[in-house]
């Protein structure tokens, strides 16, 4: 079975304000990388998205880059079997407490819930995140560990 992290792009890797990776998440994606993690990059589809994800130098860290319109239970229960994904050990990271935290969380994913920025105080609703963080570095930390 395989450990995978499924990680949001905007506001989580990217900050689209300053039109930069947020601090910490190459860092983040170097040792996650390292640990053995499947990497899958989890965004809304937009005009250039997939050109700014190569632009930034990130693209080759994800085994797969999904851009969709919305977001679903759907897909995270997919990518879990996709991947012979053991579930005790991956993660879906993000911002949105009631968009990929709570899809993730429904599927049956560990949640962690990257908790800045123009989200921050959109809380969950009937259910908590198994982490809660307020920077890239708290994940990382945890995925040491």
């Amino acid at each position: 079975m395989n450990q995978l992290i499924i990680f949001d792009f905007n506001r989580t890797l990217y900050d689209p304000d300053t039109n930069q990776l947020i601090d910490g998440a190459q860092s983040l994606l170097d040792t996650a990388r390292d640990q053995g993690y499947t990497l899958i990059l989890l965004a809304m589809a937009a005009p250039s998205r997939q050109a700014l994800i190569e632009q930034l130098g990130i693209a080759e860290y994800f085994a797969e880059i999904i851009l969709m319109d919305t977001k679903s239970q759907k897909v995270f229960r997919q990518l879990a079997q996709k991947y012979d994904t053991d579930l005790s050990k991956s993660f879906v990271i993000g911002d949105r407490a009631l968009g990929e935290i709570a899809f993730g969380h429904k599927a049956g994913w560990p949640t962690v819930w990257y908790r800045q920025g123009r989200f921050a105080d959109e809380e969950p609703v009937g259910f908590t995140p198994e982490h809660t963080i307020t920077t890239l570095s708290q994940f990382q930390k945890l995925i040491t560990e």
